[in-house]
């Protein structure tokens, strides 16, 4: 433990500074710096250095840190200090090893005592927080919702955006996910670039929203009708290839697209 010793040089204070260090305490030099740093206070009461001592006992005081007093017999009475030191543990002037070693040992206790505390405390906090997320999660479940897609097998359900907002996505990657239904797209508006092969999907017609598509992965999927695709205006890439489309006049309509398709 860092103890903080205050009084005027001397063989009393030498002997407490000794003891201290017998007892694998770090006896601190005297600084207001030092002080906020200690775990506790010594004041060994000489006669010479009385101003220093009151200060630094009314900042340790303010501090809330534990005090303990070495007092000579011949040591003169001053009332406000005796007033100060009333609750402090006395320490032997004679010997003054055994008395701090009691001292130093109730503080390691104390402190271990408090650390539990806090400990327990901090679980108690962790624990009531998660309750009161499952209750929330209960009782307001639409808060926690997720955009939802169902996976291929129709029973798994998975968020496409990852966390994201819908609206915030530019990028799409969402290739050999098993989707059939992609109504969920719809809210993805500012999308440019989307990339959807590899699925098992018959209809597109929810792309219709996405007026900001340039590029657009339709490769290996079930579509037979692309006719909805002629709304999106900034399409420039399209890819159509392993689809059984059953017309295809519609692409003779697409004069800014670089379509591919199996022909």
């Amino acid at each position: 433990m860092k103890i903080y010793v205050t009084g005027s040089e001397g063989a009393l204070r030498a002997r407490a500074e000794e003891a201290l260090e017998k007892l694998n305490c770090t006896a601190l030099e005297e600084s207001a710096r030092t002080l906020k740093s200690a775990d506790a206070l010594l004041v060994v009461l000489t006669e010479n250095g009385r101003r220093r001592i009151k200060e630094d006992l009314n900042l340790a005081l303010d501090a809330g840190l534990p005090v303990a007093v070495i007092r000579p017999p011949e040591s003169a009475t001053d009332r406000g200090l005796e007033i100060q030191l009333d609750l402090a543990f006395d320490v032997s002037e004679t010997d003054p090893e055994p008395d701090l070693a009691r001292w130093i040992d109730a503080l390691k206790k104390k402190r271990a005592r408090n650390l539990k505390k806090r400990i327990t405390a901090a679980i108690l906090i962790t624990a009531a927080i998660a309750v009161l997320a499952a209750a929330a999660a209960i009782l307001f479940p639409k808060l926690f919702d997720k955009p939802k897609v169902p996976a291929s097998t129709g029973t798994v359900t998975a968020d496409p955006f990852e966390g994201a907002d819908p609206e915030s996505l530019t990028v799409l990657d969402l290739s050999g996910k098993g989707l059939s239904d992609i109504s969920f797209l719809s809210a993805a508006i500012n999308l440019t670039e989307l990339d959807l092969g590899d699925n098992e999907i018959t209809d597109v017609s929810p792309l219709a929203k996405l007026t900001k598509l340039a590029r657009l992965n339709l490769k290996n999927n079930r579509i037979n009708d692309v006719n909805v695709l002629l709304s999106l205006k900034d399409l420039r890439e399209l890819d159509l290839r392993g689809n059984p489309l059953t017309d295809r006049t519609v692409l003779d309509f697409m004069t800014d697209v670089n379509v591919l398709t199996d022909d």
